[in-house]
């Protein structure tokens, strides 16, 4: 790994390019263990749709739920409260 980093060095010098402030820390990285179990997560995640459904289920205010809405489409988890989407799109028409 040394020799090629050297020789990545070399290159981006003769390139122009200024090293990178990185270094060989991303090549190298190996990130923790996890820290909880498969299980936990899954129990964590259906407990996590639940609240979202309540908060679909009990929000009255049209603004709030289309930032709701919103929210859940960035998180790009919007597969998961299709259902939910729709209705609260249907009861704004």
């Amino acid at each position: 790994m040394a020799t090629s980093s050297v020789a990545d060095t070399l290159e981006r010098e003769q390139l122009g390019f200024d090293p990178s402030p990185w270094g060989d820390f991303f090549i190298a990285f190996e990130p923790p263990a996890l820290q909880r179990s498969e299980e936990w997560m899954l129990t964590r995640a259906e407990k996590l749709a639940r609240d979202v459904r309540e908060l679909f289920r009990t929000c009255n205010n049209t603004t709030v739920r289309m930032l709701l809405v919103d929210t859940i489409q960035h998180l790009g988890i919007h597969h998961r409260f299709q259902e939910e989407i729709d209705a609260a799109l249907q009861e704004m028409w």
